[in-house]
């Protein structure tokens, strides 16, 4: 049976960030560490990508952009929040490749009003 995700509140003295306790294995496996490790949020800019946010508040679930206690109760396994982020992270990385194709298309036309 898979116990219920644990959760806890991180802060930087400015926001608070949602942690959750989980097992990282290293080394193809070898080697498993417990810790507390950050919510990631589906985040792609469409020229930037991924990057940019180094206080990480638009790259981690926080108080600025999510309400923690609701996202506790709606996400009590942790599995299941990443297959639907992941599924959410997929979708803006193809609309952004989308967005730069089109983008690369219309380069050196010359359209007038």
């Amino acid at each position: 049976m898979i116990k219920e995700t644990e959760y806890r509140f991180k802060s930087d003295s400015y926001v608070n960030f949602l942690q959750y306790k989980g097992l990282k294995s290293y080394l193809f496996g070898l080697y498993k560490k417990e810790g507390w490790y950050y919510v990631w949020r589906p985040r792609y800019d469409k020229i930037w990508g991924r990057g940019l946010d180094t206080l990480g508040y638009d790259n981690y679930v926080n108080d600025y952009t999510d309400n923690l206690k609701e996202f506790v109760k709606k996400w009590t396994y942790i599995e299941d929040y990443f297959v639907e982020a992941e599924r959410e992270q997929t979708r803006l990385e193809e609309k952004a490749r989308k967005w730069n194709k089109d983008k690369e298309k219309r380069k050196g036309k010359i359209t007038f009003p």
